[in-house]
């Protein structure tokens, strides 16, 4: 019979291979000592975003999820600990992303993005989010605005209001009269508004 000792941080236990009972004989011991476990920190619940009525979030694995509604949300993400993957439906919605690298996707109608700062991907979707636009309908601001770090802002069908900001961005249009505020590094349009 062979019996050994493994050592952890905690105890020490005797151990028999192949044995029911452990006798205890110096000459055959041997000590193992098993490396610690993995070291786990729980620092409590992560902030997560300032959403309106019915908006969920959720957060899965190191991310927000959000899901908007078919209605107007308001989503405001600057003070999440964790980035956030964002997506709304139909309405008019005003998003603001967090400082992490976020994804952002709106739905139709008039809406204004942020993405703030970190390597964010944003789009805009279909309809028209330009500010003319939106302010027209009475709406508000509309558009979409990378942030500080090297951002994708996307246009979708429909009369965009395009910028980026500090940070290497691509602005990319859809269809329609889209606008290039600047702070784009580079940008594509299908209809050739892209000026830098």
């Amino acid at each position: 019979m062979r019996c050994m000792k493994i050592s952890t941080a905690l105890l020490t236990v005797p151990v028999c291979v192949l044995a029911l009972a452990c006798e205890t004989d110096t000459a055959t011991e041997e000590s193992l000592v098993a490396p610690p476990g993995p070291s786990f920190k729980h620092e409590g619940a992560p902030a997560l975003c300032a959403v309106s009525a019915d908006v969920v979030q959720k957060v899965k694995g190191h991310r927000i999820v959000v899901t908007g509604t078919d209605g107007n949300d308001n989503i405001g993400c600057a003070g999440a600990s964790l980035p956030v993957h964002i997506s709304t439906g139909k309405g008019n919605d005003f998003i603001l992303g967090s400082q992490f690298d976020d994804e952002i996707k709106s739905g139709k109608d008039c809406d204004f993005i942020n993405a703030l700062g970190g390597n964010d991907h944003v789009d805009l979707g279909p309809g028209d989010d330009s500010q003319a636009v939106c302010q027209a309908a009475g709406i508000g601001n509309g558009g979409a605005r990378g942030g500080n770090g090297n951002d994708v802002v996307k246009g979708g069908p429909g009369d965009d209001e395009l910028s980026g900001s500090a940070g290497s961005d691509l602005c990319e249009g859809g269809k329609g009269a889209d606008v290039y505020l600047g702070g784009c590094t580079t940008c594509s349009d299908p209809d050739q508004d892209c000026t830098l």
